[in-house]
């Protein structure tokens, strides 16, 4: 089996993600890329929950 880990998303993240959003659809009147971008957001945060260090910078 193997272990999966937990994200915790701040309340600032949270915040600031919302407000990404609300620009995207209302000031840029773009709300398909505003949903591509949540979609986007939550594969990157499905994917961290399975491999933690794959979005680590290896220098």
């Amino acid at each position: 089996m193997d272990k999966t880990y937990n994200i915790k998303i701040t309340s600032q993240a949270e915040e600031q993600i919302q407000e990404i959003i609300h620009y995207i659809t209302y000031d840029l009147k773009t709300p398909d890329a505003a949903l591509h971008l949540l979609d986007t957001l939550e594969d990157s945060f499905t994917s961290l929950t399975h491999f933690p260090l794959s979005q680590m910078d290896m220098e």
